[in-house]
């Protein structure tokens, strides 16, 4: 009810919003498989892709307090905006080509997917969460918190269900251009509505 607190829940409630609507779920439950599917990964894949979300995580832990939180989430969200562009026009292509062009469009989808995962790992991952520990005034800070920790689990549920509705409907190429979109609003809300902490 205090107009003082809305800006600080505008940011961290948005934060944990398009941390999730942005696509994190159905990417990461897409890079295993795929990883999988390289020849030579097949055994090793989950712990590859492991070892890169410490690494990209790391690289956002040892900038955060020099570069800020806003740069690591805009760049964290521009790398996964560029990410999903890659990945529209190759699944697109995928879609439409000949098998000769299957290789190159899946070697196209992987590097895709680790730039969408170092992004978020170096912005939204950490930095959302640090944040919403950050911003909120301390006499709402736990219940801030857990209401963000409510939606935030609330909201990969539901991005987890309308995925799959939402390719069928519109294709995967279709539903990462959605997911496209929604991460070039992050950026701009970003810019104008998260203060530096």
């Amino acid at each position: 009810k205090d107009p003082s607190v809305r800006p600080a829940l505008r940011a961290g409630l948005g934060l944990v919003v398009l941390q999730q609507i942005t696509g994190q779920p159905s990417v990461l439950s897409y890079a295993t498989p795929i990883l999988a599917n390289v020849p030579g990964l097949q055994a090793s894949a989950s712990v590859l892709l492991a070892l890169f979300k410490v690494l990209a995580t790391t690289v956002s832990v040892l900038l955060v307090e020099t570069k800020g939180r806003k740069l690591l989430l805009t760049i964290g969200c521009s790398m996964m905006l560029a990410a999903l562009c890659v990945m529209v026009v190759a699944f697109h292509e995928d879609d439409d080509s000949t098998t000769s062009n299957s290789s190159n469009n899946s070697r196209f989808v992987l590097l895709g997917m680790f730039a969408y995962i170092g992004g978020y790992q170096i912005g939204f991952g950490p930095i959302t969460w640090l944040m919403i520990s950050e911003v909120f005034p301390q006499d709402v800070r736990c219940k801030a918190v857990a209401v963000a920790v409510q939606a935030n689990f609330a909201l990969k549920a539901l991005v987890q269900f309308l995925v799959p509705l939402l390719q069928d409907t519109f294709g995967i190429d279709k539903t990462f251009g959605i997911f496209g979109i929604l991460t070039a609003y992050s950026i701009w809300f970003v810019r104008h509505s998260v203060p530096e902490t």
